[in-house]
């Protein structure tokens, strides 16, 4: 999926069984959003966002991973606590980590 991205930029949905489901946020003039990576109605979303994914498999790097992802509007503790581990279990390691709170349009960013 990786090789028909239009850029690095990724949307995520970690589900509620801990798998995240990851596509790039557009291919060609198609643009996917977060609702569309739920599959089923009443699934619980931990954590959802943009995350930045370069290289290849086996070899990626991740500049950056932030909880932007529209209506779903995830709490900033949740890409501490559901997001990174889940990422990190996948081989995939977030270099910064932003956290938006859209309730006070304040950010946080960790970096490693």
């Amino acid at each position: 999926m990786m090789e028909k991205a239009d850029s690095d930029l990724f949307v995520f949905v970690v589900r509620h069984d801990g798998v995240p489901v990851i596509v790039p946020e557009r291919v060609k003039s198609v643009r996917f959003n977060h609702a569309g990576l739920i599959l089923n109605a009443g699934d619980t979303v931990p954590a959802a966002g943009e995350i930045r994914i370069q290289g290849r498999a086996g070899s990626y790097i991740v500049p950056d991973m932030n909880n932007r992802s529209g209506a779903f509007e995830p709490p900033p503790g949740t890409l501490s606590a559901s997001a990174v581990p889940v990422m990190e279990r996948y081989g995939l390691y977030p270099q910064q980590v932003t956290a938006h709170d859209p309730g006070t349009f304040t950010n946080s960013t960790y970096t490693r």
